[in-house]
């Protein structure tokens, strides 16, 4: 929506808005807020909602191709909102749409942040003590709703020398994903009495809808996927914009 569609009080919101976010951004190519706020609910920290649209945005470690958000009615602090300060007063209901390309995905993966959660993971269903190392991630979009996932980990047995593992898995894009195949690059391979627990271990993530990201919890409602990209469509709760 152009100015020109906005009241005096829904452009001072909406450009306050983009200046916080852009100051958060490393790398932005557009980015355009929309605060809906009629008559004197700038005055009184309403708006009926706000629009989000924008591409090539690169925030902390993670590039967005393309973003799209609409929320629901929002509760502001309007002072602080015209110096730059966006303070939700309550959290927010809305609907993301996000376009994702494969090398930004592959990059965010393999950050020191990303695989911090996969160092040290106990290993499932052995008879010794043990544990795993995630090394590196790669995924792949090579075709509609078809993804390809590598994966190299490091596999550690208390008293025993560490032994590296590498494995490629192929998914399907359903309502859920799921692993149609799964192989061991030669010289790498995985014990057999791991191979079946890992496996169930990686569909149980794979199905997974739900995750969290900077103060903003969301669930996924539909998964697709493009050669090179991926687009998910979700609902979120947002309990303060980012920072």
């Amino acid at each position: 929506m152009s100015d020109s569609n906005l009241g005096l009080g829904e452009q001072a919101l909406s450009r306050a808005a983009e200046l916080v976010i852009n100051t958060q951004l490393t790398e932005s190519e557009s980015l355009t807020i929309d605060v809906h706020a009629p008559g004197l609910m700038p005055m009184q920290g309403e708006a009926t909602g706000v629009h989000i649209e924008g591409k090539g945005l690169t925030f902390h470690e993670m590039r967005v191709e393309a973003v799209e958000v609409q929320t629901e009615a929002v509760s502001i602090d309007p002072l602080r909102a015209l110096v730059g300060d966006i303070h939700l007063s309550q959290p927010v209901a809305a609907t993301a749409r996000l376009v994702l390309k494969a090398e930004d995905l592959n990059r965010a993966l393999n950050t020191p942040t990303a695989l911090a959660p996969f160092q040290g993971v106990t290993l499932p269903c052995t008879d010794k003590p043990g544990t795993l190392d995630v090394l590196a991630v790669h995924l792949d979009f090579p075709a509609a709703q078809k993804m390809t996932l590598e994966v190299r980990l490091n596999l550690g047995y208390v008293g025993e020398p560490s032994q590296t593992v590498a494995f490629t898995a192929g998914i399907l894009v359903d309502s859920n994903l799921c692993i149609q195949e799964m192989h061991f690059l030669k010289g790498y391979e995985l014990p057999l009495e791991l191979a079946g627990p890992l496996m169930q271990r990686i569909s149980i993530l794979a199905r997974q809808r739900a995750f969290s990201w900077q103060g903003m919890a969301f669930q996924v409602h539909d998964l697709q996927v493009e050669p090179g990209a991926m687009v998910i469509t979700s609902a979120a709760q947002i309990a303060q914009m980012p920072s």
